[in-house]
């Protein structure tokens, strides 16, 4: 790793509000591409079962990736583009992290499985026929619905509660070329410098997604799970590469007309 790798910045005391608000204009630029990625990797959480780490971190990558590639590009092509080319680097974070905390988390996972085995058997023991106990097939696939937004919501959640010791930097550093002890070090220093605000992000969205589950709403998850993962790439902008704002592509746009009229008037 060369000396000169990216370094974290501390940022203003009130950066948390722009981060939300830079966060919310790149979800509303092509907010049916976030409805779409985003709900696809809720279906895919939904049914990894063991492999649910693996879901959650390519979920983190993926959204990653889309707030690059919606910052960065102004046409729907250009965006398809990267956001494919950015694909492969995603999915290997998603295994390489997530079979690692699937290995370190074995004995909890044992427990809690356990725990749920034994609460179903109670539960299951007959003891009175319940004339409103519904046909095994009625409701079925809502019930699995409720079951995948439910696991988006718990993975926000948990990004929310390792988003304090940097761990959600962890893919942006790793595809900048940092190790991985390198980049939970570099991770946690700029979660570190940036404490306060970093806190606020992260109560926000825990609130965010217990009030959606609360309110059974529970297909407007991946919305807000999309919306946190932009707040999460306006983050690690601000602090490792000292940009605060979007891309203005109308701008953009303005200065090649301009050009393009400057040049015609000369011939």
């Amino acid at each position: 790793m060369a000396s000169g790798f990216i370094q974290p910045r501390r940022t203003s005391p009130d950066a948390w509000q722009n981060w939300i608000k830079q966060g919310f204009e790149l979800v509303s630029r092509k907010w049916p591409v976030w409805i779409a990625v985003m709900t696809a990797c809720s279906l895919v959480s939904g049914v990894a079962g063991a492999a649910e780490p693996i879901a959650e971190y390519l979920t983190l990558a993926l959204g990653f990736n889309l707030a690059v590639a919606t910052d960065h590009e102004s046409d729907w092509a250009g965006l398809s583009s990267r956001f494919r080319a950015m694909f492969s680097d995603a999915v290997k974070f998603g295994f390489q992290v997530g079979i690692f905390v699937f290995l370190t988390t074995i004995p909890l996972n044992m427990a809690i499985s356990g725990s749920k085995a034994a609460t179903v058997a109670n539960e299951n023991i007959p003891v009175i026929a319940d004339d409103s106990v519904k046909p095994h097939n009625e409701g079925d696939f809502s019930v699995d619905l409720v079951h995948v937004y439910e696991e988006s919501g718990n993975n926000l959640i948990e990004w929310a509660m390792i988003l304090p010791v940097g761990l959600g930097f962890l893919y942006p550093l790793r595809s900048l070329g940092a190790g991985f002890v390198r980049a939970l070090a570099h991770g946690q220093h700029g979660a570190i410098l940036n404490r306060n605000s970093i806190l606020i992000v992260a109560a926000f969205s825990l609130v965010s997604v217990l009030a959606f589950i609360t309110l059974d709403l529970y297909p407007l998850i991946p919305v807000v799970q999309g919306f946190w993962m932009a707040v999460n790439y306006v983050m690690f902008r601000d602090i490792f590469l000292g940009i605060t704002e979007n891309r203005r592509h109308a701008a953009k746009a303005v200065d090649g007309y301009n050009q393009v009229e400057t040049s015609a008037s000369r011939i």
